[in-house]
């Protein structure tokens, strides 16, 4: 056959006109196809990182159940130890914690022991004032004391205890408090 220029030309025209919108159909399914992939790795990214968050919630409730789990069994033990405990601000001038054995082994309660802290010295039975001062002075050097003298209860009896004295330092080696434990060794 023979064709003119213009028909050749015309031809042309029409198959560059298909090409293009064949390309163009095929680069707007391209396009679609990397949106919604993009669109799927957006939802997985967010579906990832909520899943995360779920499950440091969950971890945090756990870790809540726990450390309420040991509250409840630490102060079930230390209330029912017979050995009065005290914890005492490292400057003396605080009882922090003190359990209800010691007013069974002085007759003076937690709330009098901590609006009065004083009540620790006061009870200590005159005579014995010596050994409780040189445990004292034994605390301030090494950071724990051990000894036993005697106490005037708050309703007069005198009891023989044994009185240990620890200080409690923190992860960085600081002083934070002071714990006691002050058993009745009267026989």
């Amino acid at each position: 056959m023979n064709y003119s220029h213009e028909t050749v030309n015309d031809l042309d025209n029409e198959k560059i006109k298909s090409v293009y919108e064949n390309l163009s159909n095929y680069l707007a399914r391209k396009e679609e196809k990397l949106n919604v992939e993009r669109k799927d790795k957006e939802k997985e990214s967010r579906i990832l990182a909520f899943n995360s968050i779920v499950k440091k919630l969950n971890f945090s409730r756990r870790e809540e159940e726990d450390v309420l789990f040991e509250k409840v069994f630490f102060n079930s033990v230390v209330n029912s130890l017979t050995d009065a405990i005290l914890c005492i601000s490292v400057d003396l001038s605080t009882v922090l914690f003190v359990n209800p054995s010691f007013e069974v082994l002085t007759g003076y309660s937690k709330e009098e022991l901590i609006n009065n802290r004083t009540i620790l010295d006061k009870m200590v039975h005159p005579d014995d004032f010596p050994i409780y001062e040189e445990a004292k002075s034994q605390f301030k050097k090494i950071g724990k004391s051990i000894c036993q003298y005697r106490i005037i209860t708050k309703d007069g009896q005198s009891k023989w205890i044994q009185s240990k004295e620890f200080l409690i330092y923190d992860e960085e080696n600081n002083p934070i408090r002071i714990d006691g434990v002050k058993s009745d060794i009267t026989e």
